[in-house]
């Protein structure tokens, strides 16, 4: 269990928790993270990843195995 991801914090997630707030002495890691991150597998294609990403508004993505959710990296794109 030790090995598999528990949640992610995104720039997004830091923002919701510091609108709820503002003191950041009150915000806690599980209090503030994503429990259940979007992944896609490491054979998926690119443009799958950000359609992926396009319709659910989201700009990071955990690679790896969804299915055990370990996680070999992390894909995230910016719009500019």
């Amino acid at each position: 269990d030790k090995n598999h991801v528990k949640g992610i914090i995104t720039d997004g997630d830091l923002r919701r928790a510091l609108l709820r707030n503002p003191d950041t002495s009150k915000l806690t890691v599980t209090g503030m993270m994503t429990t259940n991150p979007v992944f896609i597998e490491e054979t998926d294609l690119i443009s799958q990843a950000e359609q992926l990403m396009i319709d659910k508004k989201i700009t990071t993505v955990l690679v790896g195995l969804a299915a055990d959710k370990s996680v070999t990296g992390i894909y995230q794109i910016y719009n500019q």
